[in-house]
């Protein structure tokens, strides 16, 4: 978890979600919380309520720009 926490600037409750996710191979996440876009794009498609998608994608954008 604490690599994950360092790379991606997780908490540790969202490491320990995204761990599994992203050491089995599976790619697609449905969540609402857009604390997730910080994941890479090829690493987790993540699907959310309408409501949410617009701050998530606003989120991705922001955490691949930085990397």
């Amino acid at each position: 978890m604490p690599d994950l926490m360092r790379a991606y600037g997780l908490q540790s409750y969202d490491a320990v979600h995204a761990a599994p996710l992203l050491r089995s191979g599976v790619t697609d996440m449905v969540t609402r919380d857009a604390g997730f876009a910080v994941l890479l794009p090829e690493d987790a498609m993540l699907h959310t309520t309408r409501r949410r998608l617009s701050r998530t994608r606003a989120r991705r954008r922001d955490a691949c720009g930085t990397r």
